[in-house]
This record gives structure tokens, sequence and C-alpha cells, in this order.
């Protein structure tokens, strides 16, 4: 069995251990086995890893043996898609998602530990920029097309048209003196 060793800035009282890696020839153990196992594991969702990351970690450093320094590709890219696969899995349904990015609606309770990661993932400030920046770019164009399609302003007129298809500001001089 591999020792534990607290993880900086674990929350007190809570059980959150690492492994440490199976120890080397020397009796020392390996954290480069450890890095390894933790650097693939981040194709998993962050509350996943929060969760299951010291058993596999554990599992893996069992399985490898005394003497590994890192994962073997076959393991690593089995670590890869699975994790791919779990993010997909745990992931708003397409409409869900869109009307929570383009609208900011809840995706709904089922959806919750998605959107804590979300927004406590590190590029969130980048996706809400672009997210705001396709809006705006899809919504502007639109908007301009809908007030052309429902007729421009004649000549003199510049303000909103009145029941009588007047506008409210008066007449200019000229016309007015052409009727008297």
């Amino acid at each position: 069995m591999s020792a534990r060793r607290p993880v900086p800035g674990a929350a007190a009282g809570h059980d959150h251990a690492v492994p440490t890696a199976s120890p080397g020839p020397t009796g020392e153990p390996l954290p480069s086995f450890e890095r390894s196992v933790g650097r693939w594991l981040h194709a998993y969702p962050r509350r996943w890893r929060r969760t299951r990351a010291v058993e596999v970690t554990a599992v893996l450093a069992d399985l490898a043996g005394p003497t590994a320094r890192h994962l073997d590709a076959r393991t690593a890219l089995g670590l890869v898609i699975a994790g791919l696969v779990t993010r997909w899995r745990e992931h708003p349904p397409p409409r869900a998602y869109l009307t929570y990015r383009l609208a900011g609606r809840h995706p709904g309770p089922a959806w919750d530990g998605w959107l804590r990661d979300d927004v406590d993932g590190r590029l969130y400030p980048v996706r809400l920029a672009l997210t705001e920046g396709l809006v705006a770019a899809v919504a502007y164009p639109s908007v301009e097309r809908l007030y052309l399609a429902a007729g421009s302003p004649g000549a003199g007129t510049t303000g909103p048209a009145t029941a009588a298809g007047r506008t409210s500001r008066p007449a200019p001089a000229e016309a007015s003196e052409d009727r008297a």
C-alpha cells in the first residue's frame, strides 16, 4: 500500500490525500509517476478528479510496478479517452447548453455540477467574452435588418411616425407657405 500525504490547499477536516508513488529501488517515492498520472487525469472534469483521483492514482501505481516513472502510452490514451467521454456524458444537452451560453439561463438542477465547473474554470472569462462577442455580432445585423425592413423614414421625417402618418416634428417653413 502506498503512503498518503495531504493535498496542499485542501480544506481541514476533509480526507483529501494523494498517494505517493510506489517506492523506487532506494526506497524513495517517485513523484514523477504521480505527476504523470495527475497530468493525464486532467482529461476528466474537476469534480470527478476531486472525488476519484486518489483511488485512480493508487490503482495505477500498483499496476505499474515499483520502478515506473511515467504512465505507458496505452494507459495514458485510455485515461484521456475515458476522461473526454466522461466530460461529454456530464455535459448538458445542446439546447440547455446554448440557452445557458447565449441567453444566460440556468441549464437545470441536473447540470449544477457542470455549471459549477464551468464558472470556476480557468477560461470562464474567455468563454464569456467570446459568447458575448458572438451574440453581438449576430444580433446587431439582425436588428439593423429588421429596422430597415420596416421601412426607412422618408425625406424630412427624422422622428417616429404618428398614427396619422405624420411625424411628430412640425413641417418645414417652405411647405407651410405653399399651402397658404
